[in-house]
């Protein structure tokens, strides 16, 4: 009884040698990881295609993730960054410094929180360059966290 067998790679042509036992669950496709690696990077993630979720259930997902109840949610506990991309989501790109009134379009403008709390309120936020923004803003924030912020 032979024990071993010949075939064709999938990828190139070429003779593969092979255990029968291992064809038996097609196991020995192709001569080498190269030409493994082309068809599997072809095949990459097409198992799924085809495959459309009805206008319900995208809505259902988009409500699980825009909703208090994700399990990633930290509410007033989320980090200054994910305010401020909370902010530009919802306010835009800033344009123009509402503080010392430039409007010019090479200049670098961000979103200052006012009252140096950073909570989820569009209205503690406003325009300012970055000059404004490190000048004023910053300072107000260090002052706060000391305790003596007057505006």
């Amino acid at each position: 009884m032979e024990t071993k067998g010949t075939a064709a790679c999938e990828t190139c042509s070429k003779n593969v040698t092979y255990y029968k036992s291992a064809y038996i669950g097609r196991q020995k496709r192709f001569c080498s990881r190269r030409c493994y690696s082309k068809v599997s990077a072809q095949n990459f993630g097409t198992r799924f295609t085809g495959r459309k979720h009805t206008a319900q259930t995208i809505q259902k997902i988009k409500d699980a993730w825009n909703t208090k109840k994700h399990p990633s949610w930290k509410g007033d506990k989320a980090s200054y960054q994910t305010i401020h991309i909370w902010v530009r989501r919802h306010k835009g790109a800033p344009q123009g410094c509402e503080h010392c009134g430039h409007d010019e379009p090479d200049r670098v403008y961000e979103w200052a929180n006012i009252s140096g709390r950073y909570l989820r309120d569009l209205n503690d936020y406003k325009r300012v360059c970055q000059k404004c923004h490190r000048a004023h803003y910053d300072n107000a924030i260090r002052k706060v966290s000391k305790g003596h912020f007057v505006q």
